[in-house]
């Protein structure tokens, strides 16, 4: 380490965060920002986050647009950072959606949306422009901040950094949770993607540094230009959140517990599994619970249409929590259901290392999955599975091949649980896994962004 390394630590340094995802917002989207605001201070940064409001009981896209219970902007001072939350007020696209529900005014709310997500580059307008004129204000009254880094998406809050930087003559580093442009979904109206490639293009003419959550976004984001600095800060498991996970807690011998957190895509094989668990319950003398942790049953119906439940096997829906009761509850389960994301390493995988349970990946070579995967996976993939590659890594899980191996593999469980009353685990050093891991790559590569060359 350099004697410009050293000095970071000696003299504290501010950094601005745009992060519009952020507690007690509960996305897997917030908890990236979050892990700044609490661990990037011991790498000689003062955190100041300006975000929106959020309630307390945000669930779903219904709180997500409701507006804030402020019109104001609400300061805290969190010791180790200091958050700036501004007020939100629904555009007419989602009061309409709000007031006459999602069945009706569906093309006029789609037209003002996209009009709105075009005008936010150019005029101060739509419920994200708060954030622009907060951290402007604090700038504009002499707050010193020595870069500025924005997260998306929203990618507009790119340009709002792009423009402060040129404004105040402050370095800014764009961190990339997902795709911008080369987002899928934002290609299907040639126009549109046309209009926000340029954008992107546009604002990081002037970015110091690019940093990214895998290889994938890496590869795409040079498509666009070459010559960026881009590091790779993966996502991980917060060490905080371990401390109260860690205990004697008795595995339930009457029933296989499996638990699945996050989001059910359209690629994933739910269906499949349902079937195989339906299957192996039948057939043998056990018992199956799977307890799903922020899916709503009624997406869960409409994925498993037409399909009956045996005797035996029990489904629970949990209401979506914060990132540390998760893990308390993913840590309550036997086993951990995976589904395969391909090319995508995503958040979920992390939080399954750090509760130490087997995870069962579904499926590698499954011919169903396939069909499922070429009609809704549309990211390049290369024929690899990054989620699988961890898994051998770390010991973690199994990767299934197909249903037939997964029949198999839960009777085994079954087994297992009632000779030794828990399932196996191997256990690993997974701390390089850990966000506070990233988070000390990503303090090194902000310091070497905004260092005069």
């Amino acid at each position: 380490m350099g004697v410009g390394s050293w000095t970071r630590f000696l003299i504290m340094k501010n950094i601005l965060i745009l992060a519009y995802d952020f507690p007690p917002y509960k996305s897997v989207g917030a908890q990236r920002p979050f892990s700044w605001a609490n661990d990037l201070n011991n790498q000689g940064y003062k955190p100041i986050i300006v975000t929106r409001q959020w309630r307390e009981s945000t669930e779903g896209n219904i709180d997500y647009i409701s507006n804030s219970e402020s019109s104001e902007v609400v300061f805290e001072n969190k010791g180790i950072y200091t958050q700036y939350s501004t007020p939100y007020q629904s555009n007419l696209s989602n009061r309409l959606l709000l007031k006459y529900g999602s069945n009706r005014f569906v093309l006029f709310r789609k037209v003002l949306s996209g009009i709105l997500e075009i005008l936010q580059f150019f005029l101060n307008v739509g419920p994200k422009k708060e954030i622009y004129k907060c951290a402007n204000d604090l700038l504009k009254t002499g707050l010193k901040v020595d870069a500025i880094l924005a997260t998306g998406e929203p990618f507009v809050l790119f340009h709002f950094a792009s423009k402060l930087s040129l404004k105040y003559n402050i370095p800014w580093i764009a961190d990339y949770r997902d795709p911008w442009s080369q987002n899928v979904v934002r290609q299907k109206n040639k126009l549109f993607f046309l209009f926000i490639k340029k954008m992107e293009i546009k604002v990081l003419k002037n970015v110091s540094g690019v940093t990214t959550v895998s290889e994938l976004f890496k590869k795409k984001i040079l498509e666009l230009n070459d010559q960026l600095d881009i590091k790779v800060i993966p996502n991980g498991f917060d060490i905080s959140n371990l401390i109260s996970v860690f205990n004697n807690f008795e595995e339930d011998v009457n029933s296989l517990n499996i638990g699945f957190g996050g989001s059910i895509y359209q690629w994933h094989p739910l269906k499949i599994v349902i079937k195989v668990i339906n299957e192996v319950v039948e057939s043998g003398n056990c018992r199956i619970t799977l307890n799903f942790y922020g899916v709503s049953k009624e997406q869960f119906d409409r994925e498993i249409k037409g399909l009956n439940l045996v005797s035996g096997f029990t489904i629970n829906f949990n209401s979506r929590v914060s990132n540390q009761l998760l893990i308390k509850k993913l840590r309550e389960n036997s086993i951990l259901l995976l589904f395969n994301d391909y090319s995508i390493i995503g958040t979920k995988i992390y939080d399954y290392l750090a509760v130490s349970r087997k995870v069962f990946l579904c499926f590698t070579n499954d011919a169903e999955s396939k069909i499922l995967k070429d009609e809704f996976f549309h990211f390049e993939d290369d024929n690899i599975s990054l989620q699988q590659e961890l898994l051998e890594k770390t010991g973690a899980g199994i990767a299934m091949e197909n249903r037939e191996v997964l029949k198999i593999e839960l009777k085994v469980a079954w087994t297992e649980l009632q000779t030794t009353k828990k399932v196996g685990y191997t256990n690993s050093d997974i701390s390089i896994y850990s966000r506070q891991h990233s988070n000390k790559l990503l303090g090194d590569f902000i310091e070497k962004s905004i260092r005069p060359v």
